[in-house]
């Protein structure tokens, strides 16, 4: 995992995958986000798997696959920028091909 960002009502998470091709990278990404999301449900809840019951997660999940490089560079700025947005902390406007702070986003 290179960047993990708690934005309070939901969650930033940009990962590695060692599957070649997109199809196995994207199986990849499925199986570690089900059992992911299912530890976070389960810890949150106290529930136990073979008696949870209705839904905790209120939205679907959105996904992507993003290359190495300048895409990479986008994504862990806007991780950073939805962050300090959260707490309220980042005004005015953003141009994602900035370089935004020197140091890694937070998380």
């Amino acid at each position: 995992m290179y960047r993990f960002v708690n934005v309070g009502n939901h969650l930033h998470l940009l990962i590695r995958t060692t599957a070649s091709g997109y199809l196995a990278a994207k199986q990849d990404f499925q199986g570690f986000v089900r059992e992911f999301a299912g530890s976070i449900a389960f810890q949150v809840t106290g529930a136990k798997k073979a008696n949870a019951k209705g839904r905790f997660w209120d939205k679907t999940l959105y996904s992507r696959l993003v290359s190495w490089g300048r895409e990479f560079k986008r994504v862990t700025e806007y991780f950073t920028k939805n962050f300090l947005e959260a707490r309220g902390l980042w005004t005015g406007s953003w141009n994602p091909f900035e370089t935004v702070f020197a140091t890694a986003p937070p998380g």
